[in-house]
């Protein structure tokens, strides 16, 4: 259960680190990197 809960914790920080990574890119130079990564 402990190495459970480790996974998923680690799970949700990844998932939240690349949100914010998206939002920063997202403010700084989305015009270049949202092209390119939405279509």
């Amino acid at each position: 259960m402990n190495l459970f809960k480790t996974v998923t914790l680690l799970g949700l920080l990844s998932v939240l680190l690349v949100m914010i990574s998206y939002w920063v890119i997202g403010g700084t130079g989305g015009l270049l990197v949202g092209k390119e990564e939405i279509p």
